[in-house]
């Protein structure tokens, strides 16, 4: 290094120690594969800069450049934890995040875990061919397999109620451009509905360009409403939380309340007010996840060119 460079060196040292307040270290090891953020990295030293997302690229926090240089310590782990009491908790002392099977860059969307069958469905919405097949992971293989299966289109853009005696449908809310992801909170009184109006594509060309945009402007929140005490209506719908680099696709409630969503290359777990716990990060864009397991506490994720799977400790909710 030369008397120049190491003067240039030297300030720019200097200009970032003399910046107040700034989050150092802004993250340090904390567990196998895991990375604990000190205080969401709130004030970061001076130049910092992150990418737009885009369709095909979400950015995440480990994309960060700060004084030209990545946080590869970030970006290379599994799981980044961002509240170090909760979220250790939820990871337990040995979480492992797994890479399980390759798929096509299709969506893959809505995984339900049957039980009684030990399987776990997923639909792939695969254009031209429109929406079939589906696939079934076998969880009585080991290792699981992978296998196709068959299924129907859906209803127009809205959320809806079912009631299963006498078979009727009703709107519950239509305000959100492309509601994505529906789950209750363990009590029943609380419904979150994910709102991705921040990724799609026109109905009818007619109306724009064929293929899917992505847009940060728009919509990429998700909402949390009231249930009315007779269970009819959902009322009081506020935002809980703005997914800070890609949209929320697929949204769950863990059995102690927590809510997990995906946010592009990975999935954040949330507490009922909406703070940020710990994000999963992955190598694919994950669409939506399920748990399986005797405990519920394996979380499969999937998504586009890929599936993969968590242990940990945060189990999920037992339907009923």
């Amino acid at each position: 290094m030369n008397y120049l460079s190491l003067m240039i060196y030297s300030i720019l040292a200097e200009t970032t120690l003399a910046q107040p307040g700034i989050t150092d270290p802004i993250s340090e090891v904390c567990g196998p594969s895991v990375i604990c953020v000190n205080h969401y990295a709130n004030v970061l030293p001076y130049h910092f800069h992150r990418n737009i997302s885009t369709l095909y690229v979400p950015s995440s926090f480990g994309d960060t450049a700060v004084n030209g240089t990545t946080l590869p310590d970030v970006k290379a782990v599994d799981f980044v934890v961002f509240d170090q009491k909760r979220g250790l908790e939820i990871l337990g002392p040995n979480p492992s995040h797994e890479f399980m099977f390759t798929v096509s860059y299709a969506v893959h969307e809505a995984p339900v875990f049957v039980e009684s069958l030990n399987k776990l469905f997923l639909s792939q919405l695969s254009p031209p061919s429109g929406y079939l097949p589906q696939l079934v992971i076998d969880l009585n293989q080991d290792p699981p397999t992978l296998s196709e299966y068959l299924s129907n289109p859906p209803l127009p853009c809205a959320s809806y109620r079912y009631n299963q005696t006498s078979g009727a449908v009703f709107v519950v809310d239509d305000s959100l451009g492309q509601p994505n992801g529906i789950a209750f909170n363990p009590e029943g009184s609380i419904v979150y509905i994910g709102d991705s109006a921040g990724y799609g594509a026109p109905v009818n060309p007619e109306y724009g360009p064929s293929g899917s945009l992505y847009d940060a402007t728009r919509s990429r929140t998700v909402y949390a409403f009231d249930i009315s005490e007779d269970g009819t209506r959902a009322l009081n719908k506020h935002p809980i939380y703005l997914a800070p680099g890609f949209i929320p696709d697929g949204l769950k409630v863990a059995a102690n309340g927590y809510i997990v969503t995906a946010v592009g290359r990975g999935v954040d777990v949330l507490d009922p007010s909406g703070q940020l716990l710990v994000t999963i990060q992955t190598n694919y864009t994950v669409q939506n996840f399920a748990w399986t397991g005797p405990e519920l506490k394996t979380l499969w994720l999937v998504g586009s060119g890929g599936i993969s799977k968590v242990e940990w400790e945060l189990a999920g909710q037992a339907l009923k």
